[in-house]
């Protein structure tokens, strides 16, 4: 699960460069905005998840050894320090402050869903 929240960060990352390289364009925008929401929602479903599997461990609910990513985008043998997982799903590697690192994902992709919703409507009628 926190290797598919990385891609999730990485697709945050490219819908910034996205709307960067093209702020010009509606078009531009609308992807980057669409690759936004998509990352930052699908990365909150996944740290719900996994908080749910940390904090209600159940023998039926694991996650498999490797990942698995499309046969054309092996990720974790492209980069395997990034996207190689190193634990179980049930374990919780860090803690600060009483919060695991799943919940701190499920705050952040939360906050990345609220700027959407702030910004979508401007980043639209912007003029070209």
């Amino acid at each position: 699960m926190c290797i598919y929240q990385r891609v999730a960060v990485f697709g945050l990352v490219f819908a910034g460069l996205i709307g960067v390289i093209g702020h010009k364009s509606r078009v531009a925008r609308a992807v980057g905005l669409a690759a936004w929401g998509v990352s930052a929602g699908w990365g909150l479903k996944l740290a719900i998840e996994l908080v749910d599997m940390q904090t209600n461990p159940s023998p039926f609910a694991t996650c498999s050894y490797l990942p698995e990513f499309p046969s054309w985008l092996q990720l974790h043998e492209w980069l395997p320090s990034v996207f190689m997982p190193t634990g179980m799903c049930t374990d919780i590697p860090w803690e600060f402050m009483g919060v695991t690192m799943g919940q701190y994902m499920i705050l952040a992709f939360s906050v990345y869903l609220v700027a959407l919703a702030i910004f979508f409507i401007p980043a639209l009628k912007k003029s070209v």
